[in-house]
């Protein structure tokens, strides 16, 4: 029995929504607020679809639950998705009821719902996925997880017995999630003439997670992720079921191991993250049923969403708008090497306009950029590197601990101050790393640096 409380939840709820997209409001996760208030046992109540999968990890599971989402469209499968409101609990009853009628019955086959990790523990539950992804596992912001165990103790608790859990063999952190449940893993073996990144600060994985003794890595992608061995108690990478096998300029091929057949794939984005993201979209598909042929028609034209990744060229100038996420060391360092290993720039620009919080009620824990390779961008192609926040001196030491000459560092106290502020007039190349939570900042430095771009030009184009 669901009982008046559940009732009078999804009515509160469903008037809520609907007064907020009177208000042009869809993004909010109010009407999850109010019905979680009512009843707290609202989503456990609430109709489900009859298949459901949910995406966490520390990083890409927002990309892969796009690349999902549109894919289904393409293929005319309906779905709930939490593409507004968060990925928190109220986010995911704001999607469920979106795709509910007035009494809250689903109207919908599949749910897709990407998934905090920390707030699986009620999210999961409540769900019961009959799959679940999880990308990868790191340190993440100091404030709310910052040690992978402590991240892993959560997902134990929170997995079902009965989900299927789809894995990155890459990953011995995240390979080891609920070792009781049945399981598939994916992998991207070492590409043609790919390098070892073994100069990054964090590894979260020197030791091995089951006897404590040293990991020896055959191969070292980055950080943690890679191939290894414990010489102690011979852990090693699981075999995966689903490989990614060959990558061109227009496709990747994805490697089933139940059949021994590669099928291939339209190739979504260029860089080594997106190709992670893409194996486990496909992996997803998959094992909910798919065919390869489908997936592929449905993957053609997909793109990495914008606000990940975008590329905008104005007269001889080329801006980069790249997520290094907030407070997040891991992304942050990505973002950077990706920047390092620019070819094609003959100069660049850099501005970190990531969110810092400082105010009368909570201040940053600023000891994150001590585990960023700000090195990465001690290269001459680079001519100057911008912070833009309240705390701007900060990363100016740091900077100048990774070795950066001081006469290419650039402070402002905000976000669009150093987009209007620095130098760039000799670049041909700008990134902007952003972060996710702060997005006005981030829009206006992004509309200032295209303002000064298009007035570059326009001498050009006369």
């Amino acid at each position: 029995m669901k009982g008046i409380r559940f009732y009078l939840a999804l009515f509160a709820a469903r008037l809520s929504r609907r007064l907020l997209r009177l208000m042009g409001r869809q993004g909010s996760h109010t009407p999850g607020d109010i019905a979680r208030r009512i009843d707290r046992d609202f989503l456990k109540k609430l109709d489900k679809p009859r298949h459901i999968v949910c995406v966490t990890g520390t990083n890409g599971k927002t990309t892969v639950s796009n690349m999902i989402s549109d894919s289904l469209t393409k293929m005319g499968v309906s779905h709930a998705r939490n593409t507004y409101g968060s990925n928190l609990e109220q986010g995911v009853i704001v999607s469920l009821l979106a795709s509910a009628d007035w009494l809250g019955r689903s109207k919908v086959e599949y749910g897709l719902f990407e998934v905090d990790e920390i707030a699986s523990r009620t999210i999961f539950p409540a769900l019961s996925p009959q799959l679940i992804a999880v990308t990868n596992l790191y340190r993440d912001s100091y404030r709310r997880n910052a040690h992978t165990d402590y991240i892993v103790s959560f997902l134990n608790e929170a997995i079902p017995e009965s989900a299927r859990l789809i894995l990155n063999a890459d990953d011995l952190i995240s390979a080891q999630v609920a070792p009781k449940n049945e399981r598939r893993y994916f992998s991207l073996p070492r590409l043609p003439d790919e390098p070892e990144e073994k100069s990054a600060i964090i590894n979260d994985l020197s030791l091995c997670p089951v006897c404590s003794g040293p990991l020896q890595f055959t191969f070292q992608r980055y950080h943690h992720l890679g191939q290894a061995v414990c010489d102690g108690c011979g852990l090693t990478n699981p075999e995966p079921d689903y490989a990614l096998t060959d990558v061109s300029a227009d496709g990747v091929a994805i490697l089933e191991k139940k059949d021994d057949l590669a099928h291939r794939y339209p190739r979504i984005g260029a860089r080594i993250v997106e190709m992670y993201n893409e194996l486990t979209a496909v992996t997803i598909l998959r094992e909910l049923g798919f065919k390869p042929d489908a997936i592929a028609r449905s993957l053609d034209g997909v793109k990495v969403t914008e606000s990940r990744y975008k590329e905008t060229v104005i007269g001889e100038k080329r801006m980069l708008v790249m997520l290094g996420k907030d407070q997040n060391p891991i992304a942050t360092t990505r973002a950077l090497a990706d920047i390092g290993q620019l070819k094609d720039a003959k100069s660049a620009a850099v501005l970190l306009i990531n969110q810092v919080v400082d105010n009368e009620f909570s201040s940053e824990n600023i000891a994150w950029i001590y585990d960023v390779n700000f090195d990465y961008l001690n290269q001459p192609f680079i001519k100057r590197i911008g912070n833009g926040s309240p705390r701007y001196k900060d990363f100016e030491q740091r900077m100048l601990l990774a070795g950066i000459p001081p006469e290419k560092i650039v402070g402002a106290v905000d976000e669009e101050t150093l987009a209007k502020s620095i130098d760039i007039s000799d670049v041909d190349v700008i990134v902007l790393i952003t972060g996710t939570k702060n997005k006005p900042g981030v829009a206006k430095a992004e509309a200032a640096m295209v303002e000064r771009l298009i007035a570059l030009a326009e001498p050009t184009a006369v």
